[in-house]
């Protein structure tokens, strides 16, 4: 132990003491210094990387371990060798956030797609082939509808293609160490999609264990081991999509927020569906929207076809008696029709065909189908001929047409027995039939299978000078020719009763209708040459009235005649 040596302070007038440092003091500051660098692995540690978690494979959590993370969470970074005025978007978590002191940038980044590459209608390669999937028991229901997924050009290119914090945007990333350790506790559905297209595009037999392990995560209605409603799958499985790309957002946004109609899952799979509710009194129209991922078709009621289904979806309803509907500008019930029409078309289309009753029957008659599908007539009036994005003309067509591209089949009696297939076309466009683990080649299209359970279909692009031929407003349409301008108009014939033809004619008029027919194409008919027999001097005018056929013609001189000899014998002296 040290010695500590207390010193007197000197008396007030005193001689003064020698300035002496203090033991007490340098020891004090001597422990100081040793408390600060006793751990000296720690201190290079710190000079080495600002912040340090446990590594891990998982890209999610690997987000949350770099510098991005650390200045999101407003840490300092000391050891960081980037200038501040080079520091570009890249070095943030997402590219679509800016930085935080910079208000202009971060007003412009919210108004930003939250997936902002440019969709593909085409597969990476062609000489790509996707494996077989293995059944886990009951797994038949998800094998299919992760086959369809596989075949979808769109998906299957963004997610082969482009990065996981891409393709969940930027309020699908973690933005500090809160949200960073609730990612690492939570099942990415995501991340888990982009694992699987990679192993099952290699070739092979796969098995989408992830979806399986985790399914009560994400689809919390369905059993693991239980036979489940293919369609209910599919749903729930693309809204976990769409809440893994907006679970960490940076402002609160509403429900209807345009901004989440820019995800990955709606660009691909969204669409929007229009109920207007017209009033009979003062045609008043009250328009709701409401966004779909798919379309439902009820096929009872002897409905044997798509077109038939689309036709009773859009037909409208009388709203009347007891059903009668409030207008908002009468402010009173009235009598009113309501109909469903398409607004926006998703760029694929999912049609779902309801063969499943409330009581578990199910509907195994054939219902027909086409391998492309025209919604021109379908869609609402005001965006007719566009789909949902209407600033991209090449999509745009006056049909809206979709070619299929995989169907899901169910063979069963029931949506909890039975057994699923799918039925996909590959890149090189031959169509495969994916029973599980195994793939048989399909000679052409598989056509109004009685099977068929969900209808998969690819939105063509149309050209530009097709489209807008087509979309034309009449009144722009190309002018007549000036020959067509000239070129007089014909005239309706004249009633041939003796009561319809009016006063009688003098004989220069007479003249002149008689030097109209001479003139017409039709002068040498008999006729007419009967009629200048009669008449072979005629004065030449310049005006020209309506012609008269000749049976006309032979009428009016019979009136004629008639009238001269009713006049003559009025004129005859009495005896």
């Amino acid at each position: 132990m040290a010695r500590v040596v207390q010193h007197a302070r000197p008396k007030s007038g005193g001689s003064r003491v020698p300035n002496v440092r203090s033991p007490v003091r340098t020891i004090k500051r001597t422990q100081e210094v040793d408390e600060a660098i006793k751990p000296g692995a720690l201190l290079k540690t710190l000079l080495e990387d600002p912040v340090r978690f446990v590594s891990s494979q998982r890209e999610e959590l690997r987000a949350g371990m770099s510098l991005e993370a650390a200045r999101a969470a407003n840490y300092e970074v000391v050891n960081d060798t980037t200038p501040e005025k080079t520091r570009t978007r890249e070095s943030y978590v997402s590219e679509d956030v800016p930085p935080a002191d910079d208000e202009e940038t971060a007003g412009a980044s919210s108004t930003q797609p939250l997936y902002a590459p440019r969709l593909s209608a085409r597969f990476p390669r062609t000489q790509m082939r996707a494996a077989g999937l293995y059944n886990r028991g009951n797994t038949c229901y998800l094998n299919s509808v992760m086959q369809a997924l596989l075949h979808t050009p769109p998906l299957a290119t963004a997610l082969l293609t482009q990065n996981l914090s891409t393709l969940l945007g930027r309020y699908g990333v973690p933005h500090n160490a809160k949200q960073a350790a609730k990612a690492a506790n939570s099942f990415n559905v995501m991340a888990a999609l982009k694992d699987f297209f990679e192993r099952a595009w290699q070739g092979g037999s796969a098995t989408p264990s992830q979806f399986i392990n985790n399914l009560r995560k994400f689809a919390k209605p369905l059993r693991p081991g239980r036979q489940e409603d293919a369609h209910e799958y599919l749903r729930l499985l693309l809204e976990a999509l769409q809440q893994a790309s907006t679970c960490f957002p940076l402002e609160k946004l509403r429900p209807n927020d345009p901004l989440l109609t820019t995800t990955l899952v709606q660009d691909i799979f969204g669409g929007r569906l229009r109920s207007r509710v017209s009033c009979h009194s003062c045609r008043y129209n009250s328009d709701t929207f409401d966004p779909i991922m798919d379309l439902s078709l009820d096929v009872r009621k002897g409905i044997n076809s798509i077109k038939q289904a689309l036709d009773a979806f859009t037909a409208p309803e009388s709203l009347s008696g007891t059903e009668k509907y409030k207008c908002d500008s009468c402010k009173k019930r009235v009598d009113a029709t309501k109909r469903f029409s398409i607004d926006a078309a998703p760029m694929a289309l999912t049609v779902h065909l309801k063969r499943f009753g409330i009581f578990g029957n199910k509907i195994n008659r054939p219902v027909s189908y086409s391998e492309r599908l025209h919604l021109g007539k379908y869609m609402s009036e005001r965006t007719k001929g566009f789909g949902a994005d209407d600033a991209t003309l090449s999509t745009a067509g006056a049909a809206q047409q979709y070619r299929l591209y995989a169907v899901v089949h169910h063979f069963g009696s029931g949506p909890n027995v039975g057994h699923y297939v799918a039925s996909v076309r590959a890149p090189d466009g031959q169509w495969l039939r994916m029973d599980d683990s195994y793939v048989t080649r399909l000679p052409k299209c598989p056509l109004d299978d009685p099977s068929a359970y969900v209808l998969f279909y690819l939105r063509e692009p149309v050209a530009l000078d097709v489209a807008t031929a087509s979309l034309a407003p009449l009144e722009k349409r190309k002018p007549a020719s000036p020959e067509k301008r000239k070129r007089p108009k014909e005239h309706a014939p004249l009633p041939l009763d003796d009561d319809a033809l009016g006063e009688p004619l003098e004989r220069g008029e007479y003249e002149s209708l008689v030097k109209t027919r001479r003139a017409a194409k039709t002068s040498d008919s008999s006729d007419e040459a009967s009629v200048n027999h009669e008449l072979p001097a005629l004065s030449h005018t310049d005006t020209e009235p309506r012609p008269l056929k000749p049976r006309e013609l032979k009428k009016r001189k019979k009136r004629r005649l008639a009238q001269e000899r009713d006049g003559a014998s009025h004129h005859m002296p009495r005896s």
